[in-house]
């Protein structure tokens, strides 16, 4: 019944958000939900911002770019996918998304171009805390108003990257609506420059950093001219943070929280779970990965019956061994399984996928997951 619930997840959403700790199959869920929304006919976006890019992988694709890339159709034919099916994937990549977003909110292409070519744009879009968090919201919100696509699958950083990511936009919001921007952006070109140095006052670890590679006037000079020129963007980056908060918080937008019969990453399931639910944001459902299942034979006399059907006794021996092995991982991370499923409401919907023999590396191995995620 709960794969079904997480069947119907993909059905009824337009935007789902997979969250979780590295190493538990994240981004293979997130390509599997995706594979599933191309078979129902939706025109799909699946997107990375996990550094370790293996959504390409999983999708049966060399390498990924920026840009929302098509999986052919040749290669979805197999899978039944209605003509109205697409299925298309892309890694986020922070530098092109910033350039892309400052010319989409640049009131003209000659401001756009004066902000690109700033020495301390270059640096603050690269290394200011909260950089990466942010267009990754900028871009998810661009990508699910301004596309045509029915679904927008979002594999998220690990955990504690993927928090800062659910809070950049209220964090984006707080800093645009102090005081201290606001008279910036009041301010003349005089003006910013003191307010420049109040900036760089106040600025610590990286930005500090990056800071100290500019030196005397030519520092004010850059960031007076960076400080002038992106004031005129506060309003369109206020305006796209608010529609993002709106976007993560409507019923259009499901949470999934994807994990693994391991202490470490069950309990920061439980810590995700609370803190999505602290923030407003309704968790639809779990997905459990990589669980042992059960032997599919009786272990108790299997090595007579094997020496009985004409096996070597040291043969018999190792399959035994093989199999009480196999049964001893599935207790322990059944056990781990009932503990989380205590700690989480009963009526969550849970899907368990059984842990596979090969790792998950083409679209044949994807489709064979939905069974357990989807029940297909």
């Amino acid at each position: 019944m709960s794969a079904q619930q997480i069947r119907e997840l993909v059905e009824d959403k337009r935007v789902i958000v997979c969250v979780g700790s590295g190493g538990v199959g994240k981004t293979t869920t997130a390509a599997a939900l995706a594979l599933y929304g191309t078979l129902i006919g939706k025109k799909t976006l699946v997107i990375t911002i996990d550094p370790a890019k293996r959504l390409a992988n999983s999708l049966g694709l060399d390498a990924l770019s920026h840009a929302p890339q098509p999986i052919p159709g040749a290669r979805l034919a197999p899978f039944g996918v209605p003509p109205q099916g697409a299925l298309c994937a892309m890694m986020l990549d922070l530098t092109f998304a910033w350039d892309d977003f400052v010319r989409r909110a640049a009131p003209t292409k000659a401001h756009a171009a004066t902000v690109l070519d700033n020495r301390l744009y270059r640096v603050l879009s690269r290394d200011l805390p909260g950089a990466q968090e942010f267009i990754a919201c900028e871009a998810l919100y661009t990508l699910t108003h301004e596309r045509d696509y029915d679904l927008v699958v979002l594999d998220t950083p690990p955990t504690a990257n993927a928090l800062d990511f659910l809070d950049a936009p209220e964090r984006i919001l707080t800093m645009l609506e102090s005081d201290a921007v606001k008279m910036f952006a009041r301010s003349d070109e005089k003006a910013a420059r003191r307010l420049g140095l109040r900036f760089l006052d106040g600025a610590k670890g990286a930005v500090y950093a990056a800071f100290a590679k500019f030196t005397g006037t030519e520092f004010l000079d850059d960031m007076g001219a960076f400080l002038a020129t992106f004031r005129e963007m506060y309003a369109p980056i206020s305006a796209r943070t608010r529609g993002l908060q709106s976007l993560l918080a409507s019923d259009s937008t499901g949470f999934l929280i994807i994990t693994a019969p391991v202490q470490g990453p069950a309990r920061e399931a439980r810590l995700f779970h609370d803190m999505l639910h602290e923030r407003g944001l309704t968790v639809r459902g779990l997905v459990l990965n990589r669980h042992t299942p059960a032997p599919d034979v009786p272990t108790e006399g299997l090595a007579e019956r094997l020496q009985g059907a004409g096996l070597d006794a040291p043969v018999a021996d190792k399959v035994v061994q093989a199999v009480n092995a196999r049964a001893a991982a599935h207790r322990a991370d059944a056990a781990i399984a009932a503990d989380l499923e205590r700690s989480l409401p009963a009526d969550l919907p849970r899907a368990v996928v059984a842990r596979r023999a090969r790792a998950v590396a083409d679209l044949d191995a994807l489709y064979a997951l939905l069974p357990d995620l989807v029940g297909l």
